[in-house]
């Protein structure tokens, strides 16, 4: 095999681990939208941390990867029209990417101040308070809510 082949190899592996993130979130979005504790919420964390490596990796793979390929093989340039549309796709999606993190992280934040206040946990006599984050990830699914 030679070098273009090995990258091209490593640039579809990239792909896939994007693929494999966004799948990921979306699981942790399907489960988080069950949790109405801080302490739920911020138990899912590592696990958004491994989505956020296979993304990251996903995501410097496939550009910096499928870039080299477009100059390094023949028959391709960087200005195809196929080209240049994934690469607007690329830019399209880190920008809801990051966009979608912000909206996570304030989640997140907000059941880390509950718990420091002491607030994690429901008890029975509790009433459901609007303060209380329904899931991490409620901003991103659901705008219209307040959590």
């Amino acid at each position: 095999m030679s070098f273009d082949d090995w990258t091209l190899a490593l640039h579809v592996v990239s792909a896939f681990s994007f693929v494999a993130g966004v799948i990921l979130f979306w699981a942790l979005i399907v489960a988080v939208r069950r949790i109405d504790t801080p302490e739920g919420t911020l138990r899912l964390g590592p696990v958004a941390k491994v989505g956020n490596a296979t993304i990251g990796i996903g995501m410097g793979g496939t550009i910096v990867l499928g870039v080299w390929l477009a100059f390094s093989v023949g028959g391709y340039d960087i200005w195809d029209g196929w080209i240049v549309a994934a690469l607007v796709l690329w830019f399209v999606g880190a920008e809801l990417g990051r966009r979608t993190g912000v909206a996570y992280l304030e989640g997140t934040k907000k059941a880390e101040e509950l718990e420091a206040r002491g607030r994690g946990a429901r008890t029975q006599s509790s009433s459901p308070s609007t303060e209380r984050p329904k899931a991490s990830f409620c901003i991103s699914c659901r705008p219209w809510s307040s959590c």
